[in-house]
């Protein structure tokens, strides 16, 4: 009898430390798939668009054009780089076009796929151009 609920203890130990390590692997992976998609698709964002809007107005009527063709190509670039099974959340925190800054939120949701646990991460990034 002592040795079952020794192997069943053990057995236990042996699935919460699969378990645990599993999120923490599953959380790192997805931290540093959206900090890099996030950097990548910035760059690549801004270098298109600075070879379309160079000779651009920047006047008021214009911004809210001009942020939306940014979030557009933003989110195609995020698109392409980002290989995922979560929902991704893209949020423009702040533009600034006097000073030539942007600050870009990501959000992915995921799950662990047991237990209905779910996870979040978040990257921020702020662009000057």
């Amino acid at each position: 009898m002592r040795s079952v609920i020794t192997i069943g203890a053990l057995s236990l130990s042996i699935i919460l430390f699969i378990f645990a390590n599993s999120i923490v692997i599953n959380k790192n992976m997805r931290n540093n798939e959206v900090n890099n998609c996030l950097e990548k698709s910035i760059d690549y964002t801004m270098d298109m668009l600075d070879d379309i809007y160079k000779d651009y107005d920047y006047s008021e009527l214009n911004e809210e054009e001009y942020i939306n063709n940014i979030m557009v190509s933003f989110c195609n670039a995020l698109n392409e780089k980002i290989h995922t099974d979560g929902d991704i959340e893209v949020k423009l925190i702040n533009y600034d076009f006097v000073n030539g800054m942007i600050d870009i939120l990501i959000t992915e949701n995921f799950s662990y796929h047991f237990l209905n646990m779910t996870g979040s991460i978040s990257s921020n990034r702020t662009v000057k151009f």
